[in-house]
């Protein structure tokens, strides 16, 4: 059996890209299926050894696999079909969509992640809205994968059902041109001598972008700063943000540390190292990394939308003083799922391990406060921030 840690939401990513090619076709309902006992028996064992909270007698008495997930951890755990989860390893439920939001589970319930400017949040959507209903589909009967390729596979317009408070709205998504869902890495210079750099999510690809973008703007014009905007970030897999951390951290320097009941993950200290950020076999993009940007004055631009392994990047930043945190609370996702299979084919999605920075500082339900806090939702306000504290040398160098 083997086992895969992720971010929680990296297969619900809210970044704007090309869109699928067409729904998953509903596969054979687990609940509906013959439970082995071997199979629950070895979900019981993973969870046992992996779940990052001990798994209490009554959980590990559930009657089948699909139970027992839910009830030892109903925010984040899923059991998935073998056919699930070959869609999953093409892809599926992790494409971009043009819509501009996520969802995550909160205590039973589906709450909506909207990227900031983005087509969800000009609609009238906010961050923490309760989600019934999706295209008219009982979202509660949905995995959180499955909500993210409807929005993937709908090329122009959804409907949502939200409620607040007391209240229920239906609101209509219109989906962003898509010109605008291709956009990889942005790159602007909102001064003459600042670098401002826009990743829409945390990948292997937005890394090298990134290195790129860098090493090329500082060959091309004099930069004594450099703007990092994750705003409306949902991060990345594990490897893939400690590779961004690493691009403005001294070597060495501890990113993070994983804390868990699993053995495996617990007390677990990333370094910003090609050992914890290279995949097996892969060139290391940071090779061609200019000197200068484990240096330069360096502000993050982070809002309510930031989330998962966005808040660890900014985190890891502002707990070694590296630059300076501009902008509002981040949501507060800090948790890491694992993927394991089990000997039908089938897998386990569960929590494995919650994050917390270099100071021990925890995230996770609370958020990551800025250095310096821009209450308006003006996108340039906070950019003009960032100017201010660069221009003022706010921006501080590497630890």
């Amino acid at each position: 059996m083997r086992s895969i840690p992720l971010f929680a939401l990296l297969l619900a990513a809210f970044l704007v890209g090309t869109p699928g090619s067409g729904r998953c076709q509903a596969p054979t309902s687990i609940q509906d299926s013959p439970e082995d006992p071997k199979v629950l028996a070895a979900a019981v064992s993973i969870l046992r050894k992996g779940l990052v909270q001990p798994l209490d007698e009554a959980t590990a008495g559930s009657r089948s696999v699909a139970e027992l997930i839910q009830k030892a951890d109903p925010d984040f755990g899923e059991y998935l079909t073998k056919q699930e989860l070959e869609e999953l390893g093409q892809g599926r439920g992790s494409q971009a969509n043009r819509y501009g939001v996520s969802f995550r589970r909160q205590k039973g319930e589906t709450v909506a992640v909207p990227r900031a400017q983005g087509p969800a949040a000009l609609a009238g959507l906010v961050v923490g809205d309760r989600v019934e209903q999706l295209e008219g589909r009982d979202v509660q009967q949905m995995k959180l994968w499955e909500l993210q390729d409807i929005l993937s596979s709908t090329p122009d317009r959804v409907t949502l059902t939200v409620r607040r408070s007391s209240s229920i709205e239906l609101l209509v998504l219109t989906a962003a041109a898509a010109s605008d869902a291709l956009r990889g890495v942005e790159v602007e210079r909102p001064a003459p001598n600042v670098l401002l750099l826009r990743p829409p999510t945390l990948s292997d690809a937005t890394l090298k972008e990134c290195v790129d973008a860098l090493a090329a703007q500082l060959r091309a014009q004099d930069t004594s700063g450099i703007i990092l905007d994750l705003r409306g970030n949902p991060g990345g897999s594990l490897n893939s943000v400690v590779g961004h951390a690493s691009m403005f951290l001294r070597g060495n320097s501890l990113v993070a540390i994983l804390r868990s009941n699993a053995s495996i993950a617990n007390n677990m200290r990333l370094h910003a190292t090609p050992d914890f950020y290279l995949r097996r076999g892969a060139a290391d993009p940071l090779t061609s990394l200019p000197g200068a940007a484990k240096n330069m004055p360096l502000a993050v631009l982070i809002d309510e939308s930031t989330s998962a392994g966005a808040e660890l990047l900014a985190a890891a930043i502002q707990s070694h003083k590296r630059g300076v945190v501009v902008g509002r609370q981040s949501s507060g996702i800090a948790s890491i799922q694992t993927f394991s299979t089990l000997p039908n084919g089938n897998a386990i999605k569960y929590t494995s391990a919650y994050w917390e920075t270099s100071t021990g500082l925890q995230v996770n339900d609370v958020g990551l406060r800025p250095d310096r806090i821009v209450v308006t939702t003006d996108p340039r306000a906070a950019i003009t921030a960032a100017l201010e504290i660069l221009a003022s040398s706010g921006g501080q160098s590497t630890n």
